[in-house]
This record gives C-alpha cells, structure tokens and sequence, in this order.
C-alpha cells in the first residue's frame, strides 16, 4: 500500500528570510511572506516524537450518505512539553489543520469526501515517532501522515532526493538559511567571517549545532567566495573568557555571523563586544533567527529580567550595526486565523476541553500557519492527481508527490512547491528593501530581505533601469569617498595640530634642570660686568610650593600643585585652555611654557623675571619709585587682569589674584602669573577642608564665607587688585602684617566676619610720592564690601590711564616718563660738568703760570710729560673725559684681543698701566716666559698701528717690564672680591717697567737666564743694558729684548 506523509518542521518555521535593522521596539513590518510544508509520497517516518498516548479517530465532517471517498489522517504532533509547546505543541497548534479543512471544503477541491483523523503525541522522540508512524501504516491504515514536528528536519541531509525520493518538505533546512546568509555576503562583497554559535536547548529544540555545521560545509557545497577565519562554541564561555575571545578575534575579521539560542546569550555577547570596542562601523554583525520576530519581542536590547542591569543603551547602540536573517508571517488575516485555531481545539474532531483555556489569539504558536499550509496543499495535491487519474490517486505517493509543484495563497502567504516538491514563497513588496533573492529550479529557499538606514548597496535588480541606477550609486559614492576623504584629511590635519600644540605645554621632567651655583675664574672686568642684584637666579631658593630651574637654559619659575590631580584628569577642555596659555603672548601677562606631569606631583612652568615679584620689588626699591612709577605698575596689573577677564577659556577670572602673582621683569613691566589652570586649583582646594584653610589676605569677604566660589569671580578680582593696589602705594607688605598686633587668621577672621565700616587696609601714603589724588578713592572703591559696588576693570583702566595722562612730564608710559626723566637730568649733568671744567682749567692756568716761571717753557712742557705715569695724563687735558674713555676702551679691547691668544692672565689695569702674569692661575712649565715675551711682541705691533680717533696725528707709545721669579696668588675681600698676584716679583716687573723706555721690552738677568739657559731658543735676542739702579734693591744688570726686526746696536746676545 502506497500512502503520503506530510513531514511539518515546526520549531521556527521560516516563511521568509528577512535582515531587519535595529530602530526601535516598533521597526519590523510586514513583508512578504509564505509557508513552508512537505509532504512525501510513502509512509516513512524521518523524525521521531515523544507522546504520552494516542488519542482516538473521531468521527466524519460530512454524513457518510453521500460520501464517495473516504481519506484517513494521521498526525504525529507532540504535547505537554515545556520546550515545545510555545512552537508546535497540539493545543495552541492543531486546530489549524480544521482551519484548512474547512478551506478545502470552501473552495471545492474535494468534494463528497469524508475525513477522519487520527493522531498521537509523538514528543519529538525518534523512537516514539517511528513506533507511532508504523502504527498509522499498518493498523490505522492511515492515507496521508502530518508530521513529525521536529528539529531534525531542519537537517540539510534532507536536500539529498536521491536518499528521500519520495518526501516532499514544507520546511526550511539550514542549508537554506546558509544560502540566504551567502546571498548577503555576495551583495555586499564580504569574504572573511567569524562565526560564533551557543548549543543552550535540548536536542529537541535545537538549531545552531545543525547551522554550525553547514556553515563548515560552505567551501564543498557552493561557490561562493566565503572564508570561516575563526568559529567557537561560546555555550560554556564566562563573560570574561568572551571578552577575550573577542578581543582575539577582532584582528581577524570584521564580519561576525553568530547563532545564538536565547537572548541573554545574544545581549551578553553584544555588550562584551561593546567593551572590546567592536562597536564601531568597521564591524558588523548578522544574527541568524528563525523564531519569526526580528529582534524579538520585546526586542533584545531591552532587559526583562527584574534587576535591570542599566545596558540597554549600550545593547540598542550596537544593534545599529546588526543584522539579522529571520522569517515573518504575512497575513493581513492572521488575527482571524488565530481565533479559528483556538476554537477548534474544542471542537470536531479534538473536542479538548482543557487546551489553552487562558489563551489569547497570540498565543497560538507560528507555526500553525505552517500547518494549514501543509494540509491546504494535500487537498491542492489530492484534487489535481484524482482530476487526472481517478480515485486511484489517493493511495500513489509518487502522483501526489508530483502534483505538489505549483503556487498557491496559504494562510502564512504565497507558498510556491519547486520541482523538487520542496516549498519557496513568492516575495511581495513591503516596506522593507529587497536587496537580493537566490531562486534555482532545482534549489529554492525562502526570500532574504534586509532593512537598514542608510543601506550598505543598492538591491540586485532586473529591471530595464539597472544600469542607470548602478551608474547613479557609483557617482554618489565616488562623491561620499571624495567627501569622506576631505573630512579625513582636515581631521587628520587638525589632529596632528593639536597634538603639535600639546606638545608645546608638555614638559618632561628630564627637561627640567635645577639651578647650580657656578664658580669660576675671572677678570676684575668679567666679575664687574657680572654683577647681578639680589633677584637674580643664584640667589633664589626653592620652596615648598615653587622650585627654579632651568627649561632649555631658559630660567623658569616651576610652581607644584596638589598631588590628587593626575594625567587621566586632564579632560579635553583642559588640553584646549592649555594650549591658548601656551600660545598666549600678553605684555602683562607672565609666559606660560606648560605643564610637567612626570615628576612626583603636577609642576606648571611659568617664566622667570629677574627683579621678582612685586613683594621683593617694594622691599628693594620703595626708596626710589616715584608717584608716577608707582601708578605705571598699578596699570599694568589692571591690563593683565583685563586680558584674563576678556579670556572666556581662562574662565574670565583670576580667582587667586595676591602679590605673589605678580613679577617684574627687567624693564620694571608688571606681569600677572598662575592665571588658568582651573582644574589644577580645583583638586587643590579640595584638599581644604574647614573654613580656616580658605583664602589669604588677598581674598575677597564673600569668597571667605561660600565655598561654592572658592573658583573665584571677576568682582573677586577686584578686591584683591585693590589689596595689591594698598601694597603698592603704602611700599608695605598687604594690611601691613609686619608692623601689626594681628596675624593672618585674625585679619581673615575680621574679613569674614563683616562689619560698618568694614575691615580694609590702612592708606597711609607718602606725600612725597606725588600720587593722583583720585588713585586713594579709586582702590577704596575697588574693595566695597558689595560686589556689585565695585568697578569693572575697564572702568579701573579708564581711571589709570587719565590719572597718568597728568604727570608733569604728560607721559603716558613709564617708558617715557623715565626717557623725559633721564634726559632732564642729563642737561642738569652737563651743566654740571661744564661748570667743573671751566674751573679745573682756570686751575690749570694758574698752574702753568707758576711752572713758566721757574723753568723755560721747552723745559717745561718736557716735566709735564716726565712726571706723568703715562701718555694719559697728557692726553687727557686736550680731551673731553667721553673722548678719554673711548680712546681707553679701544686700547684695551686691542690689548685684550692679544691677551686672549696667549697663555697669560689680566690681573688688574690701573690707569694706562696693564699687570699681566704667566704660569698663574694655570701652571704651564717654562713656557710662562715665551708667553709674556710674545704678547710683548703683540703689544709693540699693535700700538704702531693704533690710532687716536680725536687725536689723529698724536702717536702713543708704551714700554714694558719683564721679570721672572715666585709670586704669592688669590682672591681677595668681600665686598669686591679680586685675584691679585703680589710678592718681590710684582714689585720688580713694576721697576723694569718704570726704567724701561719708549717702545722697548726691559727684562731682569732672571728673565734672560730663562731665555739663553733654559729655553735655550735662539729665535729671541737681548741686549744687556748694564747696570740699572733699582729701587730696593740696588743696582742690578738688565737687558733690553730686541723685537725681531730690531737692529743690534751694542752686540746681542742669543737666547
């Protein structure tokens, strides 16, 4: 006997595939849709089930009066098990096979024929199932067979006719979903893929084991250009151990295709792939679903559970990159269907008055559809092969088997039956985007749609305008490419900018070095042109808040800030405020070079002023600033202060304004410091505690008694501009702290506590300084107790600049109040000095009367010169004293040129007199003679060749002393220390000087025996001179060096 069974898969039956894109709960709608059912042509049994019994036929639909035919159903569907009820259990499911009876009927496909049905719940158990399909063959003698409702006919080795000739399918295997996961990768030009699968249901129910291994059968059984780089089985993964396989797998590829089982695995594995930072468009992800809910419902990024765990953003995020393959009814009467299902479960032929007696139309599962779909084809199949060969149809499987093909409107939507007797849908338009549909006569499976903002490609289309679309995505591409690469490019410019700029304020501590005191060896010339006052570098020492130190030798001012603040508190805004410091250059404003964040605590790196803070310049200085000078520095504090509250990235505010904070520089210009660096001063002052630690004198009442503003605010500002402004006119430390009865926590206490009038800083003002009357009235104005009182700075600068404008010299800068300055009292001194001159050359006068009269003026003029200790003295009344020091300093300069090339040291110059040693400081052999000797010889050369500017026609000479011998060396006093050299040698070098003559070199015996006896160089020649009486010491023979172009005039002697 030749009977049919009709196989029904009906764990997720998929009526069509679709990829659906994640925007919100309400996203999925209605596309096309069809029904998958089989039916075979002989009663084999594929699956199994597992039943808790049978349940009798019941009785006909019809009277058998008129009846012609009779046809037995069997069905093989399981019941009261949890896992599968919700899918194709019999009380929210077998009501719809009467659902399509009645629709056979309707239409008139089988007429006068009457149904009887048996059935048994096969629970999906392969041996139940077989026992139970052998029984409907063999003792109910069964026509046809619905069922089993099972997994395993999701199995691929069900394609494979040449094994099952006779079994027609209704479902869809996985090689199908495979297929429509191939087809989204070909659209797309995908290659590499990672593919990730949980095994969580029970073999009855399960899917991804038969998807994963079809996904490995993708290189034998297609074409399509596809690579697995990397699969894993993640069921018994902790959340840990996936973040690590994600984190591994990320360098490998940038498609994921996973097969997840239950949405806590999908949600977990979403969320660990947003913590790898897979969250970017570089990646996407395919979800494969067969359940018939896109995203689920409620979709997967919403947190069922009773804790929510607050993810839901993160999970909805990354759904923007997601796809998923899933199937969907369509059925505009689908409601209706369902209502029907329920309501003959408890009529003809299943009368079940206990089934689904809480159930509503949406719990009848979805895959009822299927099943009228797999009955409604029977009666299709039946009713054309009794047409064509008679009643004998209805026991040959093979005709039904063949009579299958064709297309027809089930009740989940056009369901189309190939050749293969295999069923396909026919896609309707939705308002999803079809983008690609595979269809062989010899292998259909059911239609992929994808939804997605902003679509990956355009749809494969075979209409006439193809060619024009392709054309129009190809320009719009090529210009989102263009676009895309301009915007990377002023990205990647602007980037590196700014990563240039932060360069700039970042400073390594390695860069930093510490102040040494450096000693060395100089002229009484270097050490007095040296000199420094007490503000320079080497005498700073480091404190507990400010180090100095040296930035590319470069000094600089490094103030520590509180070690609470670290580098991952430096947020964006802060690197933007740093790089305006740094590239800020004001007049009154101290240079900010940048930050150190390497070293133990945070230093920032201000510049260096040579006179130091304006505390030091008070101190030193009050003496000998004047009212106009005093009113320029005020000025200056006001115009840096203007420029930080013009500044809304310093915060338009100081907010710690004393003082301390104000340098001066070398030109008496007044700078602001520690202006910004709003975060640094915000983690400070949360390490203040009580009240007692907030604020100093400078800090203004309302800032003392709220906390909320420790961060400063402009009318702040102006307090402490006005406490400053005390300092300055008073030329006293702030509130006079160093002459009062109070300290600092009692004034603070006073500040804070308020009063009328309240507690403000004595103006006892110097009236000698000459100070605009307005200036008094100005600062009590600024330091009101109301903030709303005070000026605004632009009203202070106003004030200043008139209040300079009316100086008696009406500069309007210090600089040229003190250029009015110098030259006023530089007429004065000339005045001076050409009174003095006038009466030093009537002395003069009278001096050369007297000197006529006791000796003939040719005599006379000679004695002037005799008696002079050099050509200075003779020079110096035919010139002015500038004309003296320039003819000085000439000779000098020459003199030092030549000095510099010999191993020789410049003691001291007194007058026109030069003392020079050799061998001293640095010892250097015999060779101190040979050294002197040769500057000689440099001396004589250069002078002939010298010039007097004033004095063109005048020629100086020199003479020279040469002696060698032990000298006694150091350095010598306090006050001006010098290296001097003295002893018996000094004194008679002094006296070979003294009785040397005009342009010639006199050396002692001692000198020439170093020449002839140790030297023993011939290249030098003497010439004894005789004995020369020397005061101290007697007479004594000496020699004249002869230069080398000088003639011997009384025998030379070799050396």
């Amino acid at each position: 006997m030749l009977i049919s069974t009709i196989f029904l898969f009906s764990v997720i039956l998929f009526a069509n595939f679709k990829v659906v894109e994640a925007q919100s709960v309400t996203s999925t709608t209605t596309t096309r849709t069809s029904t998958t059912t089989s039916i075979t042509a002989s009663p084999v049994a594929i699956t199994s089930a597992v039943t808790t019994g049978p349940r009798l036929q019941s009785t006909t639909l019809f009277p058998p009066t008129t009846t012609l035919r009779k046809i037995k159903v069997g069905m093989l569907i399981p019941n009261g098990k949890t896992e599968l009820e919700g899918i194709i259990g019999y009380s929210l499911s077998a009501g719809a096979i009467i659902v399509a009876l009645e629709q056979i009927i309707k239409d008139g496909l089988l007429p006068n024929t009457n149904f009887t049905f048996v059935w048994y719940f096969d629970q999906c158990d392969e041996s139940l199932s077989a026992g139970y399909t052998s029984k409907l063959i063999k003792e109910d003698q069964v026509d046809v067979i619905v069922g089993p409702a099972c997994t395993a006919l999701m199995s691929s080795d069900l394609d494979d006719k040449t094994r099952y000739p006779t079994l027609t399918l209704n479902a869809a295997t996985t090689w199908s979903i495979v297929i429509a996961l191939i087809s989204v990768f070909q659209q797309y030009g995908w290659n590499e893929f990672a593919f990730f699968y949980t095994i969580r249901r029970s073999e009855l129910v399960a899917r991804c084991s038969a998807v994963q291994s079809d996904i490995n059968d993708i290189p034998s059984r297609s074409q399509a250009n596809m690579t697995l780089v990397y699969k894993r089985n993640i069921s018994n993964d902790t959340y840990d151990q996936l973040k690590t396989v994600l984190g591994t797998m990320k360098t490998k590829a940038r498609i994921i295709v996973a097969c997840l089982e239950n949405n806590v695995d999908r949600r977990s594995f979403m969320l660990a792939a947003s913590q790898m930072k897979l969250d970017t468009d570089e990646y996407v992800y395919i979800f494969i679903e067969t359940k018939k809910q896109g995203f689920g419902v409620p979709p997967l990024w919403i947190d069922t559970n009773t804790t929510n765990s607050g993810d839901d953003e993160v999970i909805h995020k990354m759904c923007d990159n997601l796809l998923v393959i899933d199937s969907e009814i369509n059925n505009d009467t689908i409601d209706e269907f369902r209502g029907k299902v329920l309501q003959n479960i408890h009529e003809w032929p299943f009368y079940c008055d206990t089934c689904n007696l809480n159930a509503t139309k949406n719990s009848v599962t979805v895959n009822a559809p299927s099943l009228a779909d797999v009955f409604y084809n029977y009666g299709l199949s039946l009713n054309r092969s009794i047409a064509s060969y008679g009643e004998a149809a209805i026991k040959n499987g093979t005709l039904l088997s063949l009579n299958s093909k064709g297309e027809f409107a089930g009740f989940s939507g056009r369901v189309i039956m190939n050749e293969r007797v295999k069923s396909s849908q026919q896609p309707t338009k939705t308002k999803l985007r079809v983008f690609g549909r595979l269809e062989r006569a010899s292998d259909l499976f059911p239609d992929l749609f994808v939804t997605l903002t902003g679509a990956l490609a355009q749809p494969h289309s075979s209409n006439k305008n193809l060619v024009y679309v392709i054309i129009g995505i190809a320009l719009i591409l090529a210009v989102i490419v263009f676009i895309t690469w301009i915007i990377y490019l002023v990205v990647r410019n602007r980037t590196r900018e700014m990563q240039r700029l932060d360069a700039l304020w970042q400073i390594h501590y390695t860069q930093l070095a510490t102040k040494t005191e450096k000693e060395s060896i100089r002229s009484v010339r270097s050490i007095q042109s040296h000199q420094s006052n007490s503000s320079t570098m080497s005498h700073k020492r480091n404190t507990d808040n400010i180090n100095f130190c040296y930035l590319n030798n470069l000094p600089v001012i490094a103030r520590k800030h509180s070690p609470k603040f670290v580098p991952d508190d430096i947020t964006e805004q802060d690197r933007q405020q740093f790089r305006f410091m740094r590239q800020l250059d004001h007049a009154n404003l101290n240079k900010f070079w940048g930050l150190c964040y390497d070293s133990a605590q945070f230093l920032s790196v201000w510049q260096y002023c040579e006179r130091g803070t304006l505390n030091e310049v008070i101190e030193l200085y009050s003496m000998s600033l004047d009212g106009f000078i005093l009113t320029s520095m005020i000025r200056d504090i006001c115009e840096g202060l203007m420029a930080i509250h013009n500044s809304t990235i310093l915060h338009n505010c100081h907010g710690s304004l004393t003082s301390n904070c104000i340098l001066v520089n070398d030109r008496w210009q007044l700078k602001v410091q520690y202006y910004g660096l709003h975060s640094l001063r915000a983690a400070q002052h949360s390490t203040e505690h009580n009240d007692s630690q907030i604020g100093n004198l400078w800090t203004a009442p309302e800032i003392l008694r709220d906390r909320e503003l420790l961060m400063g605010t402009q009318k702040a500002d102006i307090y402490s501009f006005a406490i400053i402004c005390s300092e300055i006119v008073t030329r006293k430390v702030a509130w006079n702290l160093a002459d009062s009865n109070e300290n600092e926590d009692q004034i603070l206490y006073r500040i804070r506590r308020g009063g009328n009038p309240p507690s403000r800083p004595t103006l006892s003002i110097d009236p000698a300084l000459e100070l605009n009357a307005a200036l008094p009235h100005l600062i009590q104005d600024c330091w009101q107790e109301e903030p709303e009182r005070r000026p605004k700075v632009q009203m202070v600068r106003d004030a200043l600049k008139s209040m300079l404008s009316s100086n008696r010299f009406r500069a309007t800068n210090l600089m040229d109040y003190i250029f009015t300055l110098l030259e006023n009292n530089a007429a004065e001194l000339e005045q001076d000095v050409e009174e003095r001159t006038k009466e030093l050359v009537l002395e003069k006068k009278k001096a050369d009367i007297l000197l006529y009269r006791l000796l003939p003026r040719m005599v006379a003029d000679k004695l002037n010169i005799f008696f002079g200790c050099g050509f200075i003295y003779y020079i110096s009344w035919r010139s002015t004293p500038l004309q003296v020091v320039n003819l000085l300093n000439d000779l000098y300069t020459t003199f030092d040129m030549i000095i510099d090339q010999h191993g020789v040291y410049k003691v001291e110059t007194i007058g026109d007199g030069l003392h020079v040693v050799s061998g001293l400081p640095v010892r250097n052999g015999d060779e101190h003679v040979k050294e002197i000797i040769e500057m000689s010889f440099g001396f004589l050369r250069s002078i002939k060749a010298f010039k007097v500017a004033h004095l063109p026609d005048y020629q100086i000479n020199i003479r020279v002393g040469i002696h060698t011998g032990p000298c006694v060396a150091g350095v010598v006093g306090l006050t001006a220390p010098r290296y001097c050299v003295f002893g018996d040698t000094v004194n008679l070098a002094a006296r070979m000087e003294s009785s040397s003559k005009p342009g010639r070199i006199h050396i002692s015996a001692e000198t020439n025996r170093y020449l002839t006896e140790i030297l023993k160089d011939n290249h030098y020649r003497t010439e004894s001179r005789g004995e020369v009486m020397i005061k101290g010491s007697g007479p004594a023979e000496t020699f004249f060096l002869l230069s080398p172009d000088e003639p011997n005039t009384n025998g030379s002697t070799d050396a």
